[in-house]
């Protein structure tokens, strides 16, 4: 997983207030972004107004982002920076375990699930759904960051892995279902395909078909890769598909 770190705005020191509509660990958040992608983690950027009734946020630190309407994202504290009264948080999904360095292992005739399985153990992150019946012959896995070497093994699996938003890493094959609703749009920006709804969209997550309806357009947008919730005065899901 690549990070791409771009600072969020801060709110006007006039109109500093949260966004409603999402908490961290019941705290009000200011603004943010949860970014979901098809592969890999969560991620998430939080602005909080630092308050001297409130313990500064940890690195490492395990939190829960609670969306109004939707899913709550359990995650762990990558950074946390202060600076004019506010702490800026990066967050990812999970104990954050996949980040860590892992020693390298050989396997000789192996199930593909069992080097999922003690991979997974060894950072200390969840398993869930693994959908492979797959016999390495043999497997050396490389010391490394944990994630790469989970990559690795996707790449001679052909098969795509994600972490949920309860920090459960799916394994298995996209099936590309159609999302449960059409979608009210605000803008479609063609040549990147990207769009932007009306409002947030909670339950949405990549690896679905998606339909929308807005202005001069009413029909199949494409297959989800990303989804972005934005937060802040302004609160929408942005998607980009393929």
């Amino acid at each position: 997983m690549r990070w791409s770190y771009q600072a969020m705005q801060l709110p006007s020191p006039t109109r500093e207030f949260p966004a409603s509509s999402l908490l961290l660990n019941y705290r009000p958040v200011l603004s943010g972004r949860i970014v979901l992608p098809r592969i890999g983690r969560p991620v998430a950027e939080m602005i909080l107004k630092v308050s001297a009734s409130a313990s500064r946020p940890e690195v490492g630190q395990s939190v829960v982002l609670d969306m109004e309407y939707g899913p709550e994202f359990y995650m762990s504290v990558l950074s946390v920076l202060e600076d004019q009264g506010v702490w800026r948080l990066r967050l990812v999904s999970g104990s954050g375990g996949l980040s860590r360095d892992v020693p390298a292992r050989r396997y000789g005739r192996v199930r593909a699930t069992q080097v999922i399985e003690d991979l997974l153990a060894e950072v200390d992150e969840r398993i869930g759904s693994v959908q492979t019946t797959a016999v390495l012959p043999d497997w050396y896995r490389q010391e490394g960051v944990a994630y790469q070497a989970l990559e690795a093994l996707m790449v001679n699996l052909n098969k795509t892995w994600r972490m949920d938003n309860k920090g459960v890493v799916w394994v298995g094959e996209e099936t590309w279902p159609v999302y449960a609703e059409k979608v009210p749009l605000a803008e479609y920006y063609l040549h990147q395909a990207k769009v932007r709804l009306e409002g947030l969209q909670p339950c949405l997550t990549p690896g679905v078909e998606l339909f929308a309806c807005g202005p001069g357009f009413d029909g199949k947008v494409g297959r989800v890769e990303r989804v972005i919730h934005h937060f802040g005065l302004e609160s929408y899901t942005e998607v980009l598909c393929w």
